[in-house]
């Protein structure tokens, strides 16, 4: 994804995710279970939004 935002102007894009993003796919990326339930919960909410709109809005 972050690879194709910076050529595919005309797709909308968002990245999420738990824990220190200057972390990322380092030895030392961790998160905490609560961290990890908050954001499965906060994700499955936004996407079950996502999915409620109606076809012609989801832009």
């Amino acid at each position: 994804m972050n690879t194709l935002a910076t050529t595919w102007h005309d797709v909308p894009m968002v990245a999420y995710g738990p824990g220190d993003s200057a972390l990322d796919h380092t030895d030392e990326e961790r998160i905490g279970g609560e961290e990890y339930r908050a954001a499965r919960a906060l994700l499955a909410d936004a996407v079950g939004r996502w999915f409620a709109l109606p076809e012609g809005s989801r832009r």
